[in-house]
């Protein structure tokens, strides 16, 4: 049997969509399994151990890119793969006109999808042959997971697994991951916490990390790390995959209400979300034990109250058995 899971962004998505294929993987043990995302996530899709063949579809790039011959060839390529698969089923997680038309291409017999009460789209429930009503449809993890369950027509789908090949290792490590920025300007959280935190690491003896991927997170990071002190360290460039190797390696993550902080969760690495701009209960952790969720819609999280968590959580981290 051969199936097409498709999830094209964005990377907090993604994570929580990896649940739903070990559901998937352990109700068809010897299916052939197919990821689709865009080109922008490729690495997160492979790091998911049950996942066999990750396609990439740079919808952006084509779409800035439409008078480009290149262009044009890359499609037809893209759509000769599709087709050329026979997909036995196709479920679409994202619910947009854009993933269902990528669905359609298929040309599968069997393309699934959320039902047009939680697609955000009027095309894309058009363009499947059944639909989905998942409980609990506005919280994505088990939204997704319920699509999956009602497409392969079962009611259990089993413990929270995403599957992922990198998990936590950062036990003795003396690393904390700041994850501080996001594209979101409504979900920062101020700076001069960021700043307080820090040098309460650096105190303890601890070495913030602080993330970035773009030139204006670079240099709130340079900024942060200068303010906190010459242990304050920021790191060059990485790839997700890279970012994911430090993550799981390190004792502890703090981090905004972004994919990586979503990623760390899901690897099972202590981490602490502060939210501001939307709903705490979107953070679904691998690891209950480990991991604490502060604020929500518009309701920052109080410097005190992390101070309180990330002194909670290196207690736990600690305490667990090796």
């Amino acid at each position: 049997m051969h199936i097409l899971v498709i999830r094209l962004s964005a990377l907090g998505d993604i994570v929580h969509s990896l649940p739903a294929l070990t559901d998937l993987r352990r109700h068809l043990p010897e299916a052939q399994i197919d990821f689709a995302v865009d080109e922008r996530f490729v690495e997160l899709a492979q790091m998911h151990s049950h996942v066999d063949r990750v396609i990439s579809l740079p919808l952006k790039r084509w779409k800035r890119n439409l008078a480009k011959r290149s262009t044009w060839q890359e499609l037809r390529q893209t759509l000769r793969m599709l087709r050329s698969a026979h997909y036995d089923h196709v479920i679409d997680l994202h619910g947009l006109n854009k993933s269902a038309i990528v669905a359609w291409l298929s040309r599968s017999p069997d393309r699934v999808g959320p039902a047009a009460a939680y697609c955000s789209e009027w095309l894309a429930p058009r363009l499947y042959h059944r639909y989905c009503n998942p409980s609990e449809a506005w919280l994505p993890v088990p939204r997704m997971r319920g699509v999956v369950a009602a497409a392969l027509g079962h009611t259990n789908p089993g413990p929270l697994d995403y599957g992922l090949t990198h998990t936590w290792a950062g036990r003795a490590s003396g690393e904390v991951v700041l994850i501080h920025s996001t594209s979101a300007s409504d979900k920062l959280w101020p700076e001069e916490h960021w700043i307080t935190i820090g040098r309460q690491l650096i105190a303890q003896g601890m070495t913030p990390v602080l993330p970035w991927g773009s030139e204006s997170e670079k240099e709130r990071s340079v900024r942060l790390a200068q303010a906190m002190g010459a242990a304050a360290l920021v790191p060059p460039r990485r790839t997700i995959s890279q970012w994911a190797q430090v993550i799981s390696r390190s004792a502890l993550v703090v981090g905004v209400d972004t994919g990586l902080t979503h990623l760390a969760a899901a690897a099972g690495v202590p981490c602490l979300a502060i939210f501001a701009a939307t709903g705490s209960e979107l953070f679904a952790p691998q690891n209950p034990d480990l991991a604490i969720a502060l604020g929500g819609r518009g309701q920052a999280a109080a410097l005190q109250a992390v101070q309180d968590s990330i002194e909670s959580l290196r207690t736990a981290s600690q305490a667990e058995p090796a």
